[in-house]
Order: C-alpha cells, then sequence, then structure tokens
C-alpha cells in the first residue's frame, strides 16, 4: 500500500507541471472551443436530449456528428460541478494523463519485466512537451488514449492469467467501448496490437486465447449495440449514419495519399518530438540486441506505432493531438532502450526521486519562468461581445462572422461560440453590403479584416458608412457590430 501511493504521488508531482498548475489560465486550442461549447449546451439544458449534440457550428446542423458521445458527457459532467471555463474544460484530459501515466507504468512494467522501464516511460512521456500540451488540452484524445491503451493491457492480462482471466476480457472489453465511444473509428488503431496478443499465445493457450478474445468482442459489442439502440430511441435517429458518412467523406475518401509515408518530413518530425532518443531503438535492437526486450515488450509499441502512423499520415494528420496516439508507443520503446543502457546504480527509486523533486521545485518557480504551455488566447473581442450581449439582449441574440477561405470555418465558429456564449451562423460582408443578406435586429456581425487585405477593410468601411451597423475595430484590425 505503501509503495502504491508513493508511485501515485510521484505520477501527481509529474502530472502538476506536465499538464496541471501551468495550464490553468485562459485559451483553449484548435478544436477545444468547440468540444467544448457542446460539452456546455449538455450542462446548461440547451441539448434537446442526452443524444443531441447540440452544434455551435452551422456545417453541423442539426447536431455534430464528428465524434459520438463520450467525451462530451464527461466534459459536460465536469460542467455539471464546476463553471463551463477554460480551465474546467481541461480537466478530463489533465484527468486522463494522471490515469494514462498510472496504466502505463504497470502495464509497461509486466511486459517489459522492468518497472525502471516503466518509470523511465513517464519519465519521456512527460519530457515531450506536445504530449503535455495536448493531454492537458479540451480534447477527445486523451480520454480514448486511455480506454484503447486499457483495452490493450488488459487483454495482455487476460491471455497470459488463467485466474479471473475472463473478468480482466470483460474490462478489456469495456476499454474497447469507451474508446469507440469517445473517438469512433479510432478505436480500429488498437485492434492489430489485440489480434497479435491473442494471435501469439493461441498456440500455448488456445482455449483460453479464444476465451479470452471472445469475452471481449462480446463486451464491446454489448455496449455499443446499447448504444445505438439509445440513439435509435432518440431525437438524433440518424446520428450513426451521419457520422459514417462523415467520416468516410470527410476523411478516408477526401485524403488517402500513401506517397505520403515515403516522406521525410513525418519522420523528421517524429524524432524530432522525442527529443532525437528515437534514434536510440534501432541502434540498440542492431548492436544490442540481446540487451533489448523481445516479445510482447517490442512488439506492442511497434505494432501500435505502425498503426496509427498507417492510420494519420497517409490522410495528411500529423502532429497537433495525433501524436496523443503515437508518441506514448515511442516513449515505451525508448524507455526500454534507456533501460539496457543506463547503469544499475540509475534506480527505479533515484529516477523517482529526481524527477518528482525537479516537478515540484518547477511547479513552485512556474509564476517566474517563461515557461509557454499554450500559443491559443482568448479573442478579446469575443469577451467584450458576451459581456455586452448578456447585459442587454436576451438569448435570441446570434453571433453571424464572415465566410472566408482564409480561415478555417469550423474552428472559427467553435472559437467565437464559447468564448461569446452565443449560436452562430455564417454571413458575407459584401452580400451584406449590396443587401443581399440582412441580419436580424440584436445579432452580432463579427467580420475578421487582415492588415495586407485592402479590399476587405473597404467592406468593413463601407459596412460603417452606411450606417448598417454601428460599431468598432481593435488592434488586430477584427471588426464588431452590434445590427440595431
Amino acid at each position: 500500500m505503501k509503495r502504491i501511493f508513493s508511485l501515485l504521488g510521484w505520477i501527481f508531482a509529474l502530472a502538476l507541471l506536465g499538464a496541471g498548475l501551468g495550464n490553468f489560465h485562459p485559451g483553449l486550442s484548435m478544436d477545444g472551443p468547440l468540444y467544448a461549447a457542446i460539452a456546455r449546451n449538455f450542462a446548461t439544458g440547451q441539448a434537446s436530449s442526452l443524444f443531441h449534440l447540440t452544434s455551435p457550428t452551422p456545417e453541423f446542423q442539426p447536431f455534430f456528428a464528428e465524434h459520438p458521445h463520450l467525451g462530451f458527457w464527461t466534459m459536460a459532467a465536469v460542467f455539471k460541478l464546476l463553471p463551463a471555463t477554460d480551465w474546467s474544460a481541461r480537466i478530463p484530459s489533465q484527468l486522463f494523463y494522471i490515469l494514462s501515466l498510472t496504466l502505463l507504468y504497470v502495464g509497461v512494467s509486466e511486459i517489459a519485466r522492468s518497472r525502471r522501464a516503466a518509470a523511465l516511460t513517464l519519465i519521456l512521456i512527460w519530457i515531450f512537451p506536445i504530449l503535455s500540451n495536448f493531454f492537458s488540452n479540451a480534447y477527445l484524445d486523451p480520454e480514448a488514449f486511455f480506454f484503447g491503451t486499457l483495452a490493450v493491457f488488459a487483454l495482455e492480462r487476460a491471455t497470459r492469467m488463467r485466474d479471473r482471466s475472463w473478468a480482466w476480457a470483460v474490462v478489456s472489453g469495456l476499454g474497447l467501448a469507451g474508446c469507440a465511444l469517445t473517438k469512433g473509428f479510432t478505436v480500429l488503431g488498437f485492434g492489430p496490437a489485440m489480434a497479435y496478443l491473442v494471435i501469439s499465445r493461441i498456440k500455448a493457450r488456445p482455449g483460453d486465447s479464444v476465451a479470452a478474445a471472445s469475452i471481449c468482442l462480446g463486451s464491446t459489442v454489448a455496449v455499443l449495440t446499447a448504444y445505438a439502440f439509445g440513439i435509435s430511441r432518440s431525437d438524433v435517429p440518424g446520428f450513426l449514419e451521419s457520422y459514417i458518412v462523415r467520416q468516410w467523406s470527410g476523411r478516408f475518401a477526401v485524403m488517402s495519399d500513401w506517397s505520403l509515408l515515403l516522406r521525410v518530413f513525418f519522420y523528421k518530425e517524429f524524432v524530432r518530438e522525442t527529443h532525437g532518443l528515437l534514434v536510440l531503438v534501432p541502434l540498440l535492437l542492431v548492436i544490442r540486441k540481446k540487451k533489448f526486450p523481445a516479445g510482447d515488450a517490442l512488439w506492442i509499441p511497434l505494432i501500435m506505432i505502425a498503426t496509427f502512423v498507417l492510420m494519420y499520415v497517409p490522410a495528411a494528420r500529423v502532429g497537433h493531438q495525433y501524436w496523443v496516439m503515437i508518441l506514448p508507443w515511442a516513449a515505451v520503446l525508448i524507455a526500454q532502450g534507456l533501460d539496457a543502457l543506463l547503469p544499475t546504480s540509475w534506480t527505479e527509486s533515484r529516477l523517482r526521486t529526481g524527477t518528482a523533486s525537479l516537478a515540484l521545485l518547477l511547479a513552485a518557480l512556474l509564476p517566474f519562468l517563461p515557461i509557454q504551455f499554450y500559443r491559443s488566447r482568448v479573442p478579446e473581442l469575443a469577451v467584450r461581445i458576451r459581456d455586452a450581449t448578456q447585459s442587454k439582449f436576451e438569448n435570441s441574440t446570434r453571433l453571424w462572422i464572415e465566410i472566408g477561405a482564409e480561415r478555417d470555418t469550423f474552428i472559427r465558429s467553435g472559437t467565437w461560440a464559447w468564448y461569446t456564449g452565443l449560436p452562430v451562423s455564417y454571413a458575407s460582408a459584401s452580400a451584406l453590403v449590396s443587401g443581399e443578406t440582412t441580419i436580424a435586429r440584436n445579432d452580432v456581425f463579427v467580420v475578421e479584416a487582415f492588415h495586407d487585405d485592402a479590399a476587405r477593410a473597404k467592406l468593413v468601411q463601407d459596412l460603417k458608412t452606411k450606417n448598417l451597423c454601428v460599431g468598432g475595430e481593435n488592434e488586430k484590425s477584427v471588426y464588431w457590430t452590434h445590427c440595431f
């Protein structure tokens, strides 16, 4: 029991700095504001049912069908207890950071038969900055990673142990279902590693391996069937069909360029994000093969890396949150290589004590250190609009943003919706000037104009001179108006 508390204390110390104190300042990045806005709708009762993913993004009306529900339900549960803000939106991912570190420590300890390798895995994940970044944002990937990894390690136990193998098979199936309910088809990335576990052990224990696989799949199917039944009885019965169509048309059918696997860019970024330590793995496999672990300790992380590389790279999904599924497994391989190289005096106890002390010291000095966790910022204009509309108008007020190819409307819609608290629609500044488009009384129109775009700036000026709207601009050349 003392060792368990010591281990959890160490993991918490790492997480405190890696995905904790420094990441509670304002600013959600990329898709985070959109996911948080959808979860807030659940928590505040704006969603008509538990299954209706009310989206602020017009292209997803009448409901958001980009991802299943579990991640949004998790974030909404936090918003039921705490205010819906940037820092509370990050809590689920930060929680799954701690859970994932704990799970990896236990799993790597068993497959590598080395607690030091497990400790080194966690230390490497901790010092990979992009992992700390996206394990502590309002994303769904950390939750999906935890459940998928739980499925792999639980099945490893189920196919290896005779006692309670059925229970671990059930846990594996529930983990697989949890991953699917969080990020849908991402669950396929964990399948090859699980298939390897069953196939590699079927010769020694055919009956037990087949039984474990059957129970695992049965548990997954049972949960997903219940989920599908709930959707069919909800006010969004076409959700699954919309999700499958959107995934195929928006991901697999649009981008599937296998030549991207031959480009140097991805592998260069892969090595860079591991601080160059990834090159140790092939060197050790060739030079110190006898010291590098074999079996599950080698093949599970290799298969996981290869699978997600094949899933993501041809679809041009490299970097950002996609590293969450790849870099931890690279850390497992690198840690085992370091475990083979480091002298025995570098004990697990010393590594844990040293890194815990360093983490706590850096956390204490954080206000005085020039450490940048996020590049995201809260749009000052959005906060001003939120304050103005909340004090003057009712919930009928809608935010209109300009349609434009120069920015991702998907991300922009979510950002504006999250920070203003208003539903979002698109409009064209030129159509508004010409009278082709009109927006309702009390609504807010926002147009982004860049310094080097004279035509855009003239459109905004026309809006103001024709008295269609009354408004202002800030130093970033972002114009906002209340229409009266």
